[in-house]
Formats: structure tokens, sequence, C-alpha cells
């Protein structure tokens, strides 16, 4: 089961000012390539599981994508006074080589609303809170205008690992950029 949700700009095809996000497996007709290639390496670990764990993703698997690898720990917040639950933050893990240069430095360490690339950070934090909350793989393509002035395509695929087997503790996220005139 998939879902598409559309913002508020047209949708065409990858690398043609699309901007949408999809729930599930849902966006494999709208993707490049590598973005494929890297969903079903994390579908073929995780079997017939809902999470691949994280033990079994190895990065010579996926020589060709780790320039634009990021993995991130999902951090759940301790509950404050009476039980209130105050969320999830995320932590860059480590990054690829192409996902340290569009942010023109590491965030390694840093949570992600201080390193995302992209035009929103609300977006990007609702697509990891998802993935975090029920384990969805989550596909976001968004136009972006970087500093200098020019526009990409980016599409971010965010992928659930577990480290316990119940609950998600880690995100792999495989983003893909391509310039649009």
């Amino acid at each position: 089961m998939w879902s598409i949700i559309v913002t508020n700009r047209a949708c065409r095809p990858w690398g043609s000012n699309l901007d949408r996000i999809f729930i599930g497996a849902g966006f494999l007709d709208s993707c490049p390539e590598l973005t494929r290639f890297v969903y079903g390496y994390w579908r073929d670990k995780a079997g017939g599981r809902r999470l691949a764990y994280r033990e079994d993703i190895e990065p010579a698997d996926l020589i060709p994508a780790l320039p634009g690898i990021q993995l991130v720990d999902v951090m759940r917040d301790t509950p404050l006074e009476g039980g209130i639950k105050r969320g999830y933050r995320f932590v860059y893990r480590l990054l690829g080589t192409k996902e340290v240069n569009v942010r023109h430095g590491n965030p390694v360490g840093r949570p992600v609303e201080e390193g995302f690339f992209g035009n929103d950070v609300e977006r990007f934090l609702r697509n990891y809170t998802r993935v975090a909350e029920t384990g969805d793989v989550v596909c976001d393509f968004e136009e972006v205008t970087v500093p200098a002035g020019y526009r990409v395509q980016d599409v971010s695929l965010f992928l659930p690992l577990t480290l316990d087997g119940e609950s998600v503790q880690q995100i792999l996220v495989y983003s893909e950029q391509s310039f649009l005139r």
C-alpha cells in the first residue's frame, strides 16, 4: 500500500519540477535508476520484514550510491513530567561525499535541522518522523533553489533501519540531485 502527498507545485516526471512525497513503493516509476537500486537493496535486506537490520547493510554493496548516502540516528526524547512525549531528534551519523558537498560542510553529529538540504526543514522533519513512527518508506521529490541561484531536482529516499528488530533506530537516506533549466 502506498500513497502520494502532492504539495503546492505541479507534478511532472523526474527532473522536471516534480514536487511530491510518496509513502511506500509507489515512487519507483518516477525516480532515477540509482534510487531504485538502493530501494531494491534495502527491500532485499529486509526480506519479508517491515524493517531492515542495520547490521545487514554492507557499504561495499552500495558503492555506486555511497556519495549520496546518509545515515541518521533516531533519538527518542525522554518523556517530560507527567509522561508527555516530546518526540524525536534526528542526528547525522554519516554522509557521503556528494551530500557533504551540497551542504558546503559536514554536519555529522549535528541535528538534521542544522544540516538538511532542501527548502523546508519542517517537511524533512515530517518525513523523518513518519519513518521513525511507522517504519514506512518515504520518497520525497523536491525542487530546490540553491544559494548560488540555480535550481535542482532533489529526490530523497528515507529507509527505516532497526537494531532490535522492533523499532526504527536509524534511517538510511539516499539523495540524488539533477540540474533544472
